[in-house]
């Protein structure tokens, strides 16, 4: 009849590609969809065990992928829940994550460990209700715990992780403008990497402000750089 039959959770990240689903009380026909990379955009995604710890190993090529809490995308997760997940990169990548928290304030949460399990200290802890999530680790594994207590539940975590190259160098363009000129003491920086700014001004002119924007137009943080400070400036290349 045309009716979508659920199926069970791909696997991407693993070498057992078994899916999985119920026959209805019809004859049912069954279509693959093949991509050449893995993106959450496209609808990889991990959802995290009730009380369990997973360890998954990301394979090459992966550039992101959601994770969600043991309710999935759209449910709400369990009380009691005290479940992890250990995500190693592969060589050279480290992890990048945002998102978005929605749970019992002080009681439910996800917490953020650099390493593995036995790294006893988040980084951090996010619980609370509709609370934006933005975190960036250069370290190679990572840790995601998620907990609950018995009370009330929430739609819980929506969570994007990508898969970032810190070793990859991006291009510093400085614009040519009119009335004094800036230069960089870098052409390329990497993720992290502090980068300063130095303005000559021309004549009769004032530096009035700096604006720095990644790739995407979003503003970077700058210190310095204004008329009343001085006329150089650093800032962080951005994630």
């Amino acid at each position: 009849n045309g009716s979508p039959v659920s199926v069970s959770e791909i696997k991407w990240y693993s070498d057992d590609r078994t899916v999985k689903f119920t026959m209805p009380g019809s004859g049912v026909t069954v279509t693959p969809t093949f991509v050449n990379n893995i993106t959450a955009e496209g609808g990889a995604y991990i959802n995290m065990s009730y009380d369990e710890t997973r360890e998954i190993t990301i394979p090459a090529g992966v550039a992101s992928f959601n994770v969600y809490d043991d309710g999935g995308k759209n449910g709400d997760y369990s009380d009691g829940a005290n479940g992890s997940i250990i995500l190693t990169a592969p060589d050279g990548f480290s992890f990048l994550i945002t998102g978005t928290v929605n749970t019992e304030d002080g009681y439910d949460g996800i917490k953020v460990y650099e390493g593995g399990p036995n790294n006893y200290e988040p980084l951090e802890d996010y619980s609370g209700e509709n609370i934006d999530v933005s975190f960036a680790s250069a370290a190679r594994t990572i840790t995601l715990k998620f907990y609950s207590d018995g009370g009330s539940t929430r739609s819980g975590i929506d969570l994007k992780v990508s898969l970032v190259n810190y070793s990859t160098q991006h291009d510093i363009v400085v614009a040519n403008v009119s009335g004094g000129t800036v230069t960089s003491d870098k052409a390329s920086a990497t993720i992290g990497e502090t980068v300063s700014l130095n303005v000559d001004l021309g004549v009769d002119t004032w530096l009035n402000r700096l604006n720095v924007v990644d790739e995407n137009g979003n503003d970077v943080v700058v210190e310095g750089g204004t008329w009343y400070t001085s006329n150089s400036a650093t800032f962080t290349m951005p994630y």
